[in-house]
């Protein structure tokens, strides 16, 4: 249920499968987010500067459009995160 919502995931239960034409881009988005820095007020997200200077570091000429979408991940991430964090303290009360 990674990056879907709990009434999306009622409406449409079945995960779409993965786009296997895509998989270097997840492979990079993973990578990066590992290095990604947190400050304890939210959940890290990826930055131009840190996509920038990562995709530099790496020698990844990255495209706009596969730079767009490491970019709409990782605020899905940070969504999702926050949502699951949301329903642990529900759960707690």
């Amino acid at each position: 249920m990674l990056g879907k919502t709990k009434i999306a995931a009622l409406i449409d239960p079945e995960e779409p499968p993965f786009p296997e034409e895509l998989g270097y881009v997840w492979l990079w988005f993973s990578q990066h987010s590992m290095g990604l820095a947190a400050t304890g007020m939210s959940y890290p997200v990826i930055t131009w500067e840190g996509l920038w200077a990562w995709s530099q570091l790496l020698r990844i000429d990255l495209a706009a459009w596969e730079v767009d979408l490491m970019m709409q991940l990782s605020c899905i991430r940070a969504n999702v995160h926050a949502e699951q964090t949301l329903e642990q303290r529900k759960d707690k009360k």
